[in-house]
């Protein structure tokens, strides 16, 4: 991770059901992990969307059941608030109603192939790759469904074309057809608009708003609903939530104020030959958000040395600014003998975003798979679901390569001496490391367009053993794309088990996209 006394900060848009890090100490687990015991978890399901690898398998083994789907025609578009996304769109029918996803290959200008996510696995394909429908494909002819690529355009802008037919639960595959992408249309002030952002969009500073039929108007000002500025174990921290109806944030300002507010100018980036500045001020990827934004700004652990207070503003595309916010440190703790963020208690209801922790040992996140808030659960019963619903590598079985997306609350904390600034409580992944065989050699690596934010990766020999210094990186050989992304290389005797790989974050990463590679040596 890269050192910078102010960490960058991140967006982290529709934050309603993310999960921001609430409490514990320093390694949530006093198990040191010395030793390799067996490792536990089970393995996800993987292939048609439902099929579980067995009856996948079967599947394979056995003859097509029922009647092939009919694919009448197919569209390619781009699509989204931004035009970020990339939406296909099928009419026909299926005999037995049971036309369940896409098999679809993309393409360049020049025919050639372009990689696409697999909705199952996680690992970006080439080849063609099933994608689940929105709905099954009816029976009834002309029936419609579809499928989005979210954020595809906008790693591919290249894409022109696609090869799409339809496939159904019992392995039938429809006909083929080639279609071209279609771009989505801007439309400027006035113009009547898609409110879904699938036909078309309005231009940059304008919203899609009214009643039917909407159109194209003048962007308004977001709206700050709630802000903290807190010093506690999960280090300093500055949050803002709030509302903005044209989904086109684009940035914020930190004001640096003392307890007069009068400004207060400090070394933001550490660099002595830079001058001391009284803001902090960053702009931000926009991204639609169903009408809510948040902020987390992270600077270094002196910050609030001298900044008793801070001004937030929030900035839009249409550079429309919020009404200011000002918050002193720590002004919403109402805990006895406590300073920071208030302190929950385990069981109790908590803020996921970190306006709020929970004690030691406990983090702030889903009670089970169907909870629908977040409570202070404790962090080895979140580590358990974590790495039961883990993605999985699996070198010897050919897979070598997923991804995903990063996120709170933080099960894990990168060793000390790892990573610079020993970062604590950020968001964090686990994926499950299969090895059917002893390995003499492993390399676990984030270097890849891929992943989009600062890493460090560890390895743990179970799910809730504490990472070793021994097992973790945050150094890249010379060789690597991008300095910020970790190669972790371990040479030794490992045994044929499982394993979990934890890929962590710097400060400020509330969210963000990860590609985990694996190669081995026997």
């Amino acid at each position: 991770m890269q050192s910078r006394q102010l960490k960058r900060a991140s967006l982290a848009l529709a934050i309603v059901g993310s999960l921001v890090a609430c409490g514990g100490d320093d390694n949530h687990s006093k198990d040191s992990g010395a030793s390799l015991p067996d490792g536990g978890g089970t393995s996800q399901d993987s292939g048609l969307p439902g099929a579980t690898d067995a009856a996948r398998d079967a599947r394979a083994d056995a003859a097509p059941v029922g009647t092939a789907p009919v694919l009448e025609s197919a569209t390619l578009r781009q699509t989204g608030r931004f035009g970020h996304d990339v939406r296909i769109d099928v009419v026909g029918n299926d005999a037995e109603g049971d036309g369940v996803a896409v098999l679809v290959q993309l393409f360049d200008a020049n025919g050639q192939g372009l990689p696409v996510d697999d909705s199952t696995s996680g690992a970006p394909d080439l080849s063609p790759t099933n994608v689940s429908l929105d709905k099954e494909l009816a029976a009834t002819a002309h029936s419609t469904s579809g499928t989005t690529l979210e954020g595809y355009f906008r790693t591919h802008p290249q894409v022109k074309s696609a090869k799409v037919s339809v496939i159904d639960d019992g392995g039938n595959v429809s006909s083929e057809l080639t279609v071209s992408l279609v771009a989505e249309p801007v439309l400027q002030l006035g113009s009547p608009c898609d409110t879904m952002y699938l036909a078309n969009r309005c231009a940059d500073g304008l919203g899609c708003k009214g009643t039917a039929p909407a159109t194209c108007q003048q962007g308004e000002a977001p709206t700050i609903t709630q802000a903290g500025y807190y010093l506690d174990e999960l280090g300093v921290r500055v949050l803002i939530a709030g509302k903005d109806p044209d989904d086109d944030v684009n940035g914020y300002t930190v004001q640096f104020l003392d307890t007069s507010n009068m400004p207060v100018s400090i070394d933001v980036d550490g660099d002595p030959q830079t001058p001391a500045e009284s803001s902090f001020t960053t702009m931000v990827d926009v991204s639609a958000g169903n009408g809510n934004f948040f902020f987390r700004f992270d600077p270094g652990s002196d910050f609030s040395d001298n900044v008793k207070r801070v001004r937030i503003t929030v900035s839009d595309l249409g550079n429309n600014n919020s009404a200011p916010v000002v918050k002193t440190l720590n002004d919403t703790d109402t805990s006895p003998n406590s300073t920071g963020a208030p302190i929950r208690t385990v069981g109790a209801a908590c803020d996921a975003r970190g306006f709020d922790r929970c004690p030691a040992n406990s983090v702030c996140g889903v009670a089970s798979a169907t909870a629908t808030n977040t409570t202070c659960v404790q962090v080895s019963t979140a580590r358990q679901r974590a790495c039961t619903a883990a993605q999985v590598l699996n070198p010897f079985a050919g897979v070598t390569s997923v991804r995903g997306t990063v996120k709170t609350p933080s099960l894990y904390d990168t060793p000390d001496g790892c990573a610079t600034n020993n970062p604590k409580y950020q968001a964090d992944s686990v994926v499950k490391l299969t090895l059917t065989k002893p390995v003499t050699k492993l390399v676990l690596s984030t270097d890849h367009p891929f992943t989009s934010f600062d890493t460090a990766v560890y390895l743990l020999n179970k799910c809730d053993t504490a990472p070793t210094l021994a097992w973790c990186d945050d150094q890249q050989p010379s060789t690597a794309m991008n300095s910020s992304l970790a190669v972790l290389e371990l040479s030794g005797s490992f045994p044929a088990q499982d394993y979990y790989v934890v890929i962590d974050s710097s400060p400020g990463s509330t969210t963000g996209t990860w590609q985990l590679d694996v190669a081995v040596t026997e």
